[in-house]
């Protein structure tokens, strides 16, 4: 994650709390504090989720080969793949177990990149079961 937008975020973050804990109203300064938080976790969980995304790159580009090559994905060879990947030999669809991820995912959550082909050209759709925050929205159903 690039160290200048960790930076301006944890600005950002920082004002917030100076504008809270100069309010006059404690409870409201602190109701703005727990939001922040809860909002700061959310952006780590998903700064986490978005680099498992982005490690499946190579993994796109070898089955985007191999359909090109076998006109298909069956054949493809698994081995080598993060004890988190999964593929589905039939469709070529990338599943990423996120259990293991961060203790606030549960056994089952997990995102599934599914390529879209068209006149040979792949466009990777990514989809969750995770509703919240905690996954980008471009992966929420």
């Amino acid at each position: 994650m690039n160290i200048q937008y960790k930076n301006t975020l944890f600005c950002l973050i920082l004002c917030w709390l100076i504008v809270a804990c100069d309010s006059q109203d404690v409870v409201q300064g602190s109701q703005m504090v727990t939001s922040t938080q809860k909002a700061y976790k959310a952006y780590e969980i998903r700064g986490l989720v978005i680099d498992e995304i982005m490690k499946t790159h190579g993994l796109k580009r070898q089955l985007e080969n191999h359909w090109r090559k076998h006109d298909g994905f069956s054949g493809f060879q698994t081995s080598g793949l993060d004890e988190n990947q999964s593929i589905n030999p039939k469709t070529g669809a990338i599943t990423l177990d996120l259990s293991g991820l961060s203790p606030v995912f549960q056994s089952g959550d997990k995102i599934t990149l599914n390529p879209e082909i068209s006149d040979g050209y792949f466009d990777w759709q990514c989809r969750s079961n995770v509703t919240s925050n905690r996954v980008p929205g471009s992966c929420q159903e």
